[in-house]
């Protein structure tokens, strides 16, 4: 590979890794929600602008895996949420990844529950009055439930 070709692949790769730490900002109903990189970790922020804003989670990479936050999920859970992973701090040998999930509720009672550690890649889906976080959907694997006020708990509400 000539040194021109070398040089591309490089720039290449560094806006590759560039792109994964970047700042992220989204709406979330009346709410506004930012995701800051600083200093090699992330702060996820809630609040209806920047001078405004409650720091919620602080670690190495949060992403938000579900943002429930429309007209059905507030009549399905009664409050909007969302629900964030980031790398957990646990060891799971050799059972997967760890992995740490928290649900926040939005708006007046800003509220976060969690972490729920886990070594399974967790999906997630809505009952009426809760979230399902559930290693194999209508399987025998690893579920929980995050009931609004109430927390996390291992059988259904």
């Amino acid at each position: 590979m000539s040194a021109r070709g070398l040089g591309m692949v490089l720039i290449l790769a560094a806006g590759v890794a560039g792109a994964e730490v970047r700042d992220e900002a989204f709406v979330a109903g009346d709410q506004r929600v930012w995701i800051d990189v600083l200093d090699g970790g992330e702060i996820l922020w809630v609040g209806p602008n920047r001078d405004e804003r409650t720091q919620v989670l602080s670690g190495p990479d949060i992403e938000v895996v579900a943002a429930l936050t429309d007209a059905a999920a507030v009549e399905t859970l009664g409050a909007r949420v969302l629900v964030a992973v980031q790398p957990g701090s646990h060891s799971c040998e050799t059972l997967g990844d760890p992995r740490a999930y928290s649900v926040v509720t939005l708006g007046e009672r800003l509220a976060t529950d969690g972490p729920l550690t886990t070594c399974a890649e967790l999906m997630v889906a809505t009952l009426p009055g809760a979230i399902v976080l559930e290693a194999e959907p209508r399987g025998a694997g690893e579920a929980w439930f995050w009931v609004p006020g109430k927390g996390f708990r291992a059988t259904a509400p």
